[in-house]
């Protein structure tokens, strides 16, 4: 088991999730690991207030969007 298990409850130091920061800055790929893999929740909020599908509204990511609206 290679899966780093304290990923999924992580926060950055700005109180960003790994989710949240991939929905805004990675690829649809990315989310679909952290929650098929890790059952990260795509409702739970990071510091900016912002769950994954506004963090990715945010960052222009229409792909990711339609993956986390589908869900």
């Amino acid at each position: 088991d290679c899966l780093d298990h304290d990923l999924k409850n992580a926060k950055n130091a700005n109180g960003e999730t790994a989710l949240t920061l991939a929905a805004w800055k990675a690829d649809v790929s990315t989310v679909k690991f952290l929650i098929e893999t890790y059952n990260m929740k795509p409702q739970e909020k990071g510091q900016s207030g912002r769950n994954a599908f506004l963090e990715a509204a945010y960052g222009g990511k229409t792909e990711i969007m339609e993956y986390l609206n589908n869900i």
